[in-house]
């Protein structure tokens, strides 16, 4: 059998995964779920979590996951993160494209719009005008 377990995470993030059951603690629950979670669990059963972390932490998990070993349930995490937390893509182009973006950054033939897109669309990700000054100094600044 699939179970899922989550915590502090909607079920429906379940749904692609097939689970035959979910269960899913929020902090108000104190950790009710996983406790019911660990009296459904057979031998041979599929724990599915979303993040290694909705399980526990430190030596919590360490116990947790000696006795899941112990009782032969294998634990299986979706190949790619679930959810966008975490910082945003980084601004990073390579040596060329720096040199392009800084003397067009510092070129007032170029509106401040055009290098922006220009930018975004070299890196793939939305760059900002701080992020410009960061890196190459105000438009006005000597080259």
């Amino acid at each position: 059998m699939r179970i899922g377990y989550a915590f502090n995470r909607p079920d429906k993030l379940f749904a692609p995964y097939k689970c035959d059951r979910v269960f899913v603690d929020t902090p108000k629950t104190d950790r009710e779920e996983r406790r019911s979670l660990f009296l459904c669990l057979r031998n041979g059963d599929t724990l599915f979590m979303l993040k290694p972390g909705d399980l526990g932490y430190g030596k919590e998990l360490q116990q947790l996951r000696k006795i899941l070993s112990d009782s032969d349930v294998t634990i299986e995490y979706p190949p790619k993160p679930v959810d966008g937390r975490g910082r945003p893509a980084k601004f990073a182009p390579t040596p060329e494209e720096d040199k392009l973006l800084r003397v067009m950054w510092k070129d007032q033939t170029y509106s401040q719009a055009y290098v922006l897109r220009k930018a975004s669309e070299q890196n793939g990700v939305e760059v900002k005008r701080h992020q410009l000054i960061y890196r190459y100094g105000k438009r006005t600044d000597a080259k």
